[in-house]
C-alpha cells in the first residue's frame, strides 16, 4: 500500500470524526433554539398583557446583560425576494403605470408592496451582552 493511499485513509477518518462531532454539535444546537422558542413563547404570553405593553428592554442584574423586545406590529422583518416575487411586482407596476416607470419607481414599488407582508405579527427577543 502506498503512503499516500495510507495518508488520505488517515485524512478521510479525520473527516469523518470532525463531521460525527459537527452533527452531534448541530443536533445540540437545534435542541437549545427548540427550548429557547419555548420560553420566548411563554415571555410573549406574559408580554401580551396590558401592563407590559410599554416594555422594550428587560435587563438582566446578576450578568449586566438586558434582553431587547420587539411588540408585534412595530416592526418589519427582514426579507428577500424570490425572482417570481420580482416578477409579480414589476408585472403590477407596468401594469399601474401605463408601461412607464423609472428605477427609483420600480425600487419604491417593490419595497411598498413587500414592506405590507412583513410587518411582524409576532414579538421578537435579541440578547444584548455588554
Amino acid at each position: 500500500m502506498s503512503e499516500a493511499l495510507v495518508n488520505l485513509r488517515q485524512q478521510i477518518r479525520e473527516y469523518r470524526d470532525l463531521d460525527n462531532e459537527l452533527r452531534a454539535l448541530n443536533s445540540q444546537v437545534n435542541d437549545r433554539r427548540t427550548k429557547r422558542r419555548e420560553v420566548e413563547n411563554r415571555m410573549s404570553e406574559l408580554l401580551k398583557r396590558d401592563e407590559f405593553r410599554d416594555v422594550e428592554k428587560l435587563r438582566i442584574e446578576d450578568d449586566n446583560t438586558m434582553v431587547q423586545v420587539k411588540h408585534p406590529l412595530s416592526y418589519s422583518k427582514p426579507w428577500g425576494l424570490s425572482k417570481k416575487e420580482l416578477k409579480t411586482h414589476l408585472t403590477n407596476l407596468f401594469e399601474r403605470m401605463g408601461g412607464h416607470a423609472n428605477a427609483e419607481e420600480c425600487y419604491d414599488w417593490i419595497v411598498a408592496e413587500q414592506s405590507k407582508k412583513l410587518v411582524s405579527t409576532e414579538f421578537e427577543f435579541n440578547r444584548v451582552v455588554k
